[in-house]
């Protein structure tokens, strides 16, 4: 509950921010940074709502992930022969599938931010000499 209440904080300050973008930008110290979000605020502002998107996708998808494992975690405590069955398999099959679907969405996020860090890091100038 922890974590969720936290990503639901990080998505309203990042709707506040793009809500002032111009203020934000303004107290921005990087001139060249600053250029590179003016440049692409459309594309981050899409970044940041696909990442909304996908991160209310992992919340949906970690929720069976985690009610399997403890499902296999009572199951192993009680009785551990329980889960070489065939319905004990089938649980830990389904619960590995729900956990490589978190992973997935996961990934996603990551992407979206290494593209959004991309726009926003300057190109790096090479001297002559």
């Amino acid at each position: 509950m922890q974590l969720r209440a936290r990503s639901k904080a990080m998505q309203a300050r990042g709707d506040a921010y793009f809500d002032n973008w111009n203020e934000n930008l303004a107290r921005m110290e990087d001139s060249r940074i600053r250029s590179l979000a003016e440049q692409h605020h459309l594309t981050l502002q899409q970044k940041f709502a696909t990442i909304k998107l996908n991160s209310q996708k992992v919340s949906d998808t970690f929720r069976p992930f985690l009610s399997g494992l403890h499902k296999i975690q009572s199951r192993l405590e009680n009785d551990p022969a329980t889960v070489s069955t065939e319905p004990g398999k089938d649980l830990i099959r389904t619960t590995r599938q729900d956990g490589q679907q978190v992973e997935l969405w996961i990934t996603a996020i990551r992407d979206e931010l290494d593209a959004m860090a991309a726009l926003l890091t300057p190109a790096k100038t090479t001297s002559k000499h």
